[in-house]
């Protein structure tokens, strides 16, 4: 056996060279017991897929990542006016979260550094050793400029060219992903990231003339100096072990059928209900009051555990567009595993009532339906959504669904972002889920444009003014279309963040 070469030899011990898993061949490692992890998510995603990190300095320059810029910094208007002493024209929120995770069993894992990762979906339960890009944002020239010019610039560079990479420098870094985080890994504790704090810290050492990569090498890894600048980030400690049962109050607004945000509102009276509020017995509750059963709502061949494509209808009137056969349970630490699960449940339904209100001059039940599915955010918010974008653990997929408002024109893109090989591996697998699905649901003639990895007026395939059978809107499985690939994707789990834009 050759030798093996020595690397974090305090966390890790090699143990075969060229193991086989999934057909592939992968230097095989064992993480030891009681290596601390770090990971950043938003608030309500306890586990998270990848990347999983060495250092709390990487894990905090990730929430930097552009597909958080929506979610943690903007242009403050008179509805939403500036929140901090840092700016009079910005408003930052900090629902972003770093969580400190320890490995709670050894965990043998593959190193994929170099080679294509083996999808989730595939396996079991697999851990790998993965190359992660940190994306972190940077503007042409940003020396001697305030702190708000540069933030506002990285705001505007986001909306006006997301795609854009010279916007950004990237940074190799170590990673791990872990296929099923709740067979390893528990949730010590967890902070808020004050993202004020960070962004302006970041865009004043920007200012300085410090590129990202200096800014990691000096402000976020190992000495005295950068444990100092990480704890001033950091507040709001949580420690989910410390959360006993749910609270009356808490547990009578569930049975009562209260939405998600009015128990919110019950929870914010105490630090303890606040910590509940975040906990896996109460998400558990709510995923058993919420998620129906797919069998309630379709009729399925024997033997078809995917349960994407019904062969009948029972009922139009679908109350969640997620089921309970969708259910995760290696996602998190035991009941934490709700924790993800419902908010993908929410964030499955959004995207579908997003699509009912895009389409409502089409879609005859659309307000119906609408009314039964439990969402996230406004009428009003979801009317001034444009597009949304999915994106995969790694960061190299992005899947982004757009709306034309002038021609009711609907499309899917599935958009490579590193270029890497895997990327575009998942490329074809992505648009074979697509072509397998729209296919067998309406039609064999579709065509679909391989080269751009998208398909374009998709609504155009399902007439609002054609009924089936048995008098449902063609047009209404086209939304049962969306949330099976919706659903597929979050079944991989690769796909753990969608972005409202």
């Amino acid at each position: 056996m050759n030798k093996a070469p020595v690397e974090n030899v305090e966390l890790e011990k090699f143990e075969t060279k060229d193991a086989k898993i999934g057909g592939k061949t992968f230097d095989r490692w064992t993480l030891r017991k009681d290596v601390i992890l770090y990971g950043s998510s938003i608030e309500g995603d306890d586990y998270i897929c990848a990347p999983l990190f060495f250092n709390s300095g990487d894990a905090i320059l990730h929430s930097l990542n552009p597909m958080f810029i929506k979610d943690s910094v903007g242009y403050a208007t008179p509805q939403a006016p500036a929140n901090t002493k840092y700016s009079k024209t910005l408003r930052f929120n900090s629902g972003l979260r770093i969580r400190v995770y320890i490995v709670d069993t050894e965990a043998v894992y593959y190193d994929a550094r170099g080679k294509i990762r083996l999808d989730c979906n595939q396996l079991t339960s697999a851990n790998f050793k993965i190359n992660y890009l940190l994306r972190l944002p940077t503007i042409k020239d940003p020396n001697g400029l305030a702190d708000d010019q540069i933030l506002k610039t990285i705001v505007t560079n986001n909306v006006t060219n997301p795609n854009d990479t010279s916007t950004r420098q990237l940074i190799k870094v170590e990673a791990l992903h872990f296929c099923s985080p709740g067979k390893y890994l528990k949730i010590q504790k967890s902070f808020r990231i004050d993202m004020a704090k960070l962004w302006t810290f970041y865009a004043n050492l920007l200012g300085k003339g410090y590129d990202p990569n200096a800014i990691r090498n000096a402000a976020f890894l190992g000495d005295e100096q950068s444990k100092a600048t990480i704890s001033a980030l950091l507040t709001d400690m949580q420690i989910p072990s410390a959360i006993g049962g749910i609270p009356k109050a808490i547990s009578s607004g569930i049975a009562a059928g209260e939405t998600l945000d009015q128990l919110l509102t019950r929870c914010s009276a105490s630090t303890i209900s606040q910590n509940v509020c975040v906990s896996g017995p109460f998400f558990k509750l709510l995923w058993n009051r919420d998620v129906q059963s797919v069998n309630d709502y379709f009729t399925f061949n024997q033997g078809d555990d995917l349960k994407f494509i019904p062969l009948k209808v029972k009922t139009p009137m679908i109350k969640g567009w997620m089921f309970k056969e969708d259910f995760n349970p290696n996602i998190g630490y035991l009941d934490i595993a709700y924790n993800i699960n419902y908010n993908r449940f929410l964030d499955i339904n959004t995207v579908i009532v997003w699509m009912i209100r895009k389409m409502k001059a089409l879609y005859p039940l659309g307000e119906q339906n609408q009314q039964l599915t439990l969402h996230r955010f406004s009428n009003q918010d979801l009317d001034s959504f444009v597009s949304i974008a999915i994106h995969d653990g790694d960061d190299d997929i992005k899947i982004e669904l757009s709306f034309r408002f002038d021609i009711n024109s609907f499309s899917i893109m599935i958009r490579n972002i590193t270029g890497s090989e895997r990327s575009k591996q998942q490329l074809g697998v992505l648009q074979q889920l697509l072509e397998t699905l729209i296919p067998s649901v309406i039609s064999k003639n579709l065509k679909v444009n391989r080269f751009e990895h998208k398909m374009e007026n998709l609504i155009a395939f399902f007439p609002a003014t054609q009924n089936t059978k048995d008098g449902i809107p063609s047009n209404w499985f086209f939304l049962q279309l969306l949330s099976s690939f919706l659903r597929a994707l979050v079944s991989q789990q690769d796909f753990n963040f969608f972005s409202f834009l």
